[in-house]
């Protein structure tokens, strides 16, 4: 049989790279391996998606200079011109370059980078305002500016960086601003992110030392009425005493925006300042300052964010926020060596979810098998591997929803090893912002033991309702479209929502033989939500022919369980027209079929176990809502391997 959808497209090109492609169910241990090499490396790249750009020079003065080009036109009223080595100066110049309608430039202290020269000449730009004394930008500099500009060039310079914010202010904003943001002029993170968010609000950002409030910045204040001022940074940053000397300054309110790091912080100021749907946002690091130095003006002009990351990975605030804001467009700032390509992944994933659906019918969820063999030092890294594919392929697959059926450990000890492997394995999916859900086997609880048998055959019963471990590592919170949990605080049954294609999908977890009350629980769910697509997914339901495990026997004590898979069919499945696909591991390898319950409701059987020892499989299934169809497939992002390729028809899913 084949498959439709997207998943014809990629069966083609799998087929093509030499891959082996087994319809119906084969068991891993009887496919030939085919080297890893033979997946198309141009894959992974591309799948980072098209709304993800880097902006990068051989060194941040031509950044700066990309930066600037990237986004003014020539015939700019205003250039300023920054060291870039040192930070103050510049840090108050972004929001009054913004407000001026220029860039902010870097130059070295004593000559100007040739590619800096070649941006100010395209720019033709009205006049050019150096900052800082000649310390920072000499006046040899400052000359070499003369001839790139048919009007003057100036210098801002105070006594101290303060001075100079405020001079930056006076020479920018009038009186009666609605916004002044003040930050620490010690360290530079906080005010990084705040200048894009002052300049698209029409205000300054000005320097205090930590623990008194300038002169000349209260002075600047004073003079440009903000109707409220916020400070930036917790109260080591910018102190308490600070903060109430602020108060007379304003007609308004202070109020303090802080994160728990500079990267909540900056998500923090992004939230506060700029609503969903923004053109653009920019991603900088954190730990350095002068790629958002640039990127500041340029952000504010452009109505966007300036958001920081780690270098390695990008952090969970920031993530969210991203999420939040769906920007048109996301561009990182610098090399790969500042900002990784792993953190553009991950923002490239974010940058292309789509909300709804992009109007093809078509959309994919994907299913981890039971991966209790991946999770010890000899298996490598495939488990993460696997996570990490699946984001790279977020875009091309359209993923919308991720699975696993359970048994994702082996069995536990008193260090946890096998758990910490597969809590880091699933990170890329918390990382990259796609919603999932586990369902917990007789493997993660603690009824087994090390090697994998009974810990205690007299308590087994009673040890496998005990999933102590599991949530100490998965938490409801790691489940981003979590809608409801049969027991507070714990993930053993649980269910999730989301929409994709203009219908409405709801994502049932039952724990291994559920409890009849669990069950009940469900049943209301599902009677709750009438127009949503149900999936139920389970650790054991289906046998290795894909039939109910145990056909027959309606029981509710099964085997070292309560419900058993039929008890579980006729009360959730045969009665309502909505459950459309039930899934699970546990047994056999790996099958598929429709079976049409006596009220004449087609429902897709999908199972995958396979207990792979030397691969990374994971089923991918392209749901065509229009055709009631699931092109599905198990493929392995390591070997290239492929199980039960089939198409799945006669379904019908409900839309809009």
């Amino acid at each position: 049989m084949r498959a439709t959808g997207r998943l014809t497209a990629t069966i083609s090109i799998l087929a093509a790279a030499g891959m082996v492609l087994i319809s119906g169910p084969a068991s891993a241990a009887t496919v030939p391996a085919v080297p890893a090499a033979t997946v198309p490396a141009a894959t992974v790249p591309a799948a980072a998606g098209d709304s993800v750009s880097r902006l990068a020079g051989a060194d941040r003065f031509e950044t700066s200079a990309k930066v600037s080009a990237a986004s003014f036109a020539p015939g700019v009223p205003v250039a300023y011109v920054a060291t870039g080595y040192n930070f103050p100066d510049a840090l108050s110049a972004s929001a009054a370059a913004a407000k001026l309608g220029g860039p902010v430039l870097l130059t070295a202290p004593d000559f100007l980078p040739g590619t800096v020269r070649t941006e100010l000449v395209r720019l033709k730009a009205g006049k050019i305002v150096v900052l800082g004394r000649t310390g920072a930008v000499t006046d040899a500099v400052l000359s070499q500016l003369g001839s790139l500009t048919s009007g003057s060039v100036s210098r801002l310079a105070g006594a101290d960086r303060f001075e100079t914010s405020a001079m930056v202010s006076a020479a920018a904003f009038a009186p009666g601003v609605p916004v002044a943001y003040v930050a620490t002029g010690r360290n530079f993170p906080d005010a990084l992110s705040a200048s894009a968010a002052a300049g698209k609000q029409g205000g300054p950002v000005l320097l205090t030392e930590p623990d008194s409030l300038p002169s000349s910045v209260r002075a600047e204040l004073a003079r440009v009425k903000p109707g409220k001022i916020v400070v930036l940074g917790q109260a080591g940053a910018v102190s308490e005493t600070v903060r109430s000397q602020l108060a007379s300054l304003t007609s308004g309110s202070v109020s303090r925006l802080a994160g728990a790091d500079r990267f909540e912080t900056s998500a923090k100021v992004s939230a506060a300042a700029f609503a969903p749907g923004v053109p653009v946002a920019y991603v900088s690091t954190g730990y350095n300052f002068p790629d958002a130095l640039s990127a500041s003006a340029a952000a504010a002009k452009l109505g966007g964010p300036v958001l920081l990351t780690a270098p390695g990975s990008l952090p969970g605030s920031v993530r969210a926020e991203l999420t939040r804001l769906k920007p048109g467009k996301i561009v990182v700032l610098g090399r790969a060596d500042v900002v990784s390509d792993a953190v553009r992944i991950q923002l490239g994933a974010i940058g292309v979810t789509p909300s709804a659906g992009d109007g093809d019918g078509h959309f994919t969820i994907a299913t981890y098998p039971d991966t209790q063999q991946e999770v010890f030092d000899w298996a490598g890294t495939r488990f993460i591997d696997r996570s990490k594919w699946l984001v790279a392929q977020r875009k091309a697959l359209d993923l919308r929803f991720v699975i696993h059926t359970g048994d994702v450990v082996n069995w536990d000890t008193d260090a946890h090893e096998q758990y910490v492997v597969a809590r880091a394995a699933m990170q890329p999916l918390n990382d990259a912002g796609i919603p999932y859900q586990l369902s917990i086997g007789n493997h993660d609880t603690l009824a087994t033991g090390p090697g994998g048998g009974a810990r205690d055959s007299k308590l087994t019963r009673q040890y496998q309702r005990t999933t102590t471990t599991f949530n100490s590592y998965w938490k409801p919170t790691d489940y981003s479209a979590l809608a409801g949990q049969f027991e507070p605080g714990k993930v053993d049954n649980t269910y999730s929502s989301f929409t994709a294609e203009g219908a409405d999908w709801l994502v049932i977890n039952l724990e291994l033989w559920p409890r009849v009350d669990a069950v009940a629980w469900a049943a209301k769910v599902i009677e709750a939500h009438p127009v949503s697509n149900v999936i139920i997914q389970t650790h054991s339901f289906l046998d290795a022919s894909g039939n109910i495990y145990g056909a027959g026997q309606s029981v509710t004590r099964w085997s070292y369980g309560d419900s058993s898979p039929q008890y579980v069919y006729d009360k959730l499945v045969a009665p309502y027209g909505n459950v459309k696909i039930v899934t699970s591991g546990h047994t056999g390898s790996a099958t598929s079929k429709v079976i049409t319950t006596a009220a004449g409701n087609n429902v897709a059987f999908v199972l995958q176990a396979l207990h792979s020892n030397d691969d990374n499989p994971v089923r991918l299934s392209d749901i065509d809502v229009n055709a009631g169809t699931i092109g599905t497939q198990v493929y392995a992002p390591e070997s290239g391997r492929t199980w039960d390729v089939h198409t799945l028809t006669g379904l019908s899913f409900l839309h809009g």
